[in-house]
């Protein structure tokens, strides 16, 4: 079934090329900012394993431009925003299909295996037997939604809040309001993120899991272009000013008295660090702070990081929040295999990067992804690599 869905979705699937076409003709396209060029020097401890294909890859998404250093260059495009008439939103994810049938590309993210996991997800949480999906379904006018295939934190933030910025120019330039459609039971950093931007959750419409027919939906442009892992710098420095500015009507009864933190996930399910309590102990002395970013309301995550000078974490989405720091250290501890994402919005964002392999901790109920296997840290090593910034 997933198989042949997938072949008809990928015979009948709008891309973003397809989509500016479409909205040039009907003279319903909105472009704002400008193309970004971003240079970035590559670490020369980030490692060319087989365990980390992208990496050995970076020609696939960068132009090399010095011979003797390892500088490259790669570019955004500017972003855009337009409406698409007589749209269905189908199943959990909202996966929108317009008057012809085809899939829009746009409502998913920007990446090239987003259908895949978009179409899976539908599929396997959605009943298409259910005699509600049959009926006529809920009409709205005019819509802008922000239901996404991940609910994972980081890509809340990067790859969905930032497109509030595209409805916001949309509605500059028409006139008109479209409503938002939200998950039906947002998260608690959903709800406090998007009241940080401007928007009340009460205000928006839930959505019902199953099927909408839009008179005309809003699709701000994502603002990541595969095969590049690179986030807009320019979105990722408009939500860090539209938070910033709304944060101190939040009150806090937290303080941050050390600008050297590190990002604990003991509280995570997969990548935790195994030595965790003797590490802390000893990064004290370096005048690090531990936070556990779960204990923590969104705005106060905010604070922790509008301050860090230098961040040292484990891979996790919790880094994500590096978009609110100003000029900070970046150390990512990874274990058995390695991720460009941060990597790639912490050179994007002009910030000093460096990573840690640590030693992937064997125990008998491993995690499915050998990406998710705990680590154990060398502090020796840590400590080498920090010193290096401080």
């Amino acid at each position: 079934m997933f198989d042949v869905v997938m072949e008809w979705a990928k015979r009948n699937l709008v891309t973003r090329d397809d989509l500016l076409i479409q909205a040039e003709k009907e003279n319903n396209l909105y472009r704002f900012g400008s193309e970004e060029f971003i240079r970035f020097e590559k670490n020369e401890n980030l490692p060319f394993t087989t365990k980390n294909a992208k990496l050995k890859n970076i020609d696939q998404w960068a132009v090399k431009v010095s011979e003797t250093k390892n500088l490259y260059t790669t570019t955004i495009p500017a972003p855009y925003v337009c409406a698409v008439k007589d749209v269905d939103l189908i199943g959990p994810v909202a996966l929108a299909v317009d008057s012809e049938g085809k899939v829009i590309f746009e409502t998913m993210g920007s990446r090239n295996n987003n259908l895949r996991s978009s179409i899976h997800c539908n599929l396997k949480n959605f009943d298409t037997q259910d005699i509600e999906f049959m009926r006529d379904p809920p009409r709205i006018d005019l819509a802008f939604s922000l239901v996404f295939t991940w609910r994972n934190y980081s890509h809340w933030l990067l790859d969905n809040l930032v497109r509030i910025q595209g409805f916001e120019h949309y509605c500059e330039m028409t006139g008109e309001k479209p409503a938002i459609i939200i998950d039906s039971e947002p998260s608690t950093w959903m709800v406090q993120s998007l009241k940080l931007v401007g928007y009340d959750v009460a205000d928006c419409i839930p959505w019902n899991g199953k099927r909408a027919k839009v008179n005309r939906l809003v699709l701000p442009s994502f603002r990541r272009y595969k095969p590049s892992p690179f986030y807009s710098p320019a979105a990722c420095q408009w939500l860090r000013k539209r938070i910033l500015s709304n944060i101190t009507n939040i009150a806090s009864n937290n303080t941050f008295n050390s600008p050297n933190i590190f990002i604990s996930r003991k509280k995570a399910k997969v990548r935790r660090i195994v030595n965790e309590d003797d590490l802390i102990e000893k990064l004290s002395r370096l005048d690090f702070v531990a936070y556990t970013l779960e204990d923590m309301s969104f705005a106060d995550q905010v604070r922790l990081f509008s301050q860090a000078k230098i961040i040292v974490a484990p891979h996790g989405a919790g880094l994500a929040n590096m978009i609110f720091s100003e000029k900070p250290v970046v150390i990512e501890l990874f274990g058995s295999t390695m991720s460009l994402v941060f990597f790639a919005l912490a050179k994007g964002l002009g910030f000093q990067y460096d990573c840690l392999e640590c030693q992937p901790q064997e125990i008998a109920d491993k995690p499915k992804h050998e990406r998710n296997y705990d680590m154990s840290v060398n502090y020796d090593e840590l400590s080498e690599l920090i010193y290096r910034f401080m």
